[in-house]
């Protein structure tokens, strides 16, 4: 199973859905869609551009807010890691709580920025 994004014919993404590979193509949730792999963390204001999936055009006043919005994605994805019952070791565990900590400080390190493009998410652990 693979996340897909299927667009219209500007770019807009639509709709995101788990699909089996080869299935994409009956499992349109509308005419006139293209798909592509992948999906955007927030589908507001994302599309597809040279055929990679870009968040699209936000105001300065915007960015903070998205920001937030993908770092709030990210904490809640990685929610797991930080149970009692998380089967990770506590070194593990420790690289997880260094992401979330840097997921939470982002706002802060970015609040003058206009370009969300500018802005570095740290990488997940391995």
């Amino acid at each position: 199973m693979r996340k897909i994004s299927w667009y219209d014919n500007d770019g807009n993404i639509k709709f995101v859905q788990n699909c089996e590979q080869g299935l994409e193509d009956i499992s349109a949730p509308e005419d006139n869609l293209d798909w592509i792999e992948g999906c955007p963390e927030i589908i507001d204001n994302a599309r597809v551009v040279n055929n990679q999936i870009i968040n699209g055009n936000i105001t300065e006043d915007e960015t903070t807010e998205l920001i937030r919005k993908i770092r709030n994605v990210r904490l809640k994805d990685s929610d797991w890691t930080q149970g009692a019952d998380s089967p990770l070791s506590d070194n593990k565990k420790i690289e997880w709580q260094t992401y979330r900590q840097a997921l939470r400080d982002l706002p802060a390190d970015y609040q003058d920025t206009d370009n969300i493009d500018e802005v570095i998410f740290p990488n997940l652990p391995q």
